[in-house]
């Protein structure tokens, strides 16, 4: 008798154990969803519009999850897509002078007379976003489209001249 009741204490003992492992796991994953990050971070659910300085600045956004892919970067000016160069990681030349898209890690870049950005993707669930000076005269906007189980978002950045 007294050794089903130690059975029954350990078992009670395991579900807890058990019960407070999960809700931990819940509390420290979801947490960071939608705080505000100080280290130029940003976060899926709360993104609309970025505004970065005139000066290469770099940001990231922080993915929730790695099923998606760059479907294209568009020049929100006049609507068009971007075209530029895609490379690995370790910066070889996948194509040049294409429509920007990216599925799986790489980089991206675009460089005009006055302005220019690099987008990397070094991990599934983040994306860097690099921009160099805008000596434009004009703002410089633009989108990253990413596309997640055939739905499309859009980060827009905007870039102010220098």
């Amino acid at each position: 008798m007294n050794s089903l009741k130690t059975k029954i204490l350990i078992m009670q003992q395991i579900k807890y154990l058990y019960f407070v492992l999960c809700l931990a796991i819940i509390l420290f994953t979801g947490c960071d969803k939608g705080s505000d990050n100080t280290d130029g971070e940003l976060s899926i659910d709360r993104l609309e519009s970025i505004s970065l300085k005139s000066g290469g600045e770099e940001t990231s956004i922080q993915l929730a999850h790695s099923n998606w892919i760059i479907t294209s970067i568009v020049d929100k000016s006049n609507n068009e897509r971007i075209k530029g160069v895609v490379s690995s990681l370790d910066d070889q030349i996948i194509a040049e002078d294409k429509f920007l898209s990216l599925n799986g890690l790489g980089k991206l870049g675009a460089k005009f007379d006055n302005k220019g950005f690099l987008i990397t993707r070094e991990i599934p669930t983040r994306l860097k976003i690099k921009v160099e000076e805008n000596k434009s005269g004009k703002d410089f906007v633009f989108a990253i489209v990413i596309e997640t189980d055939n739905v499309p978002t859009e980060f827009v950045f905007e870039q102010k001249p220098q």
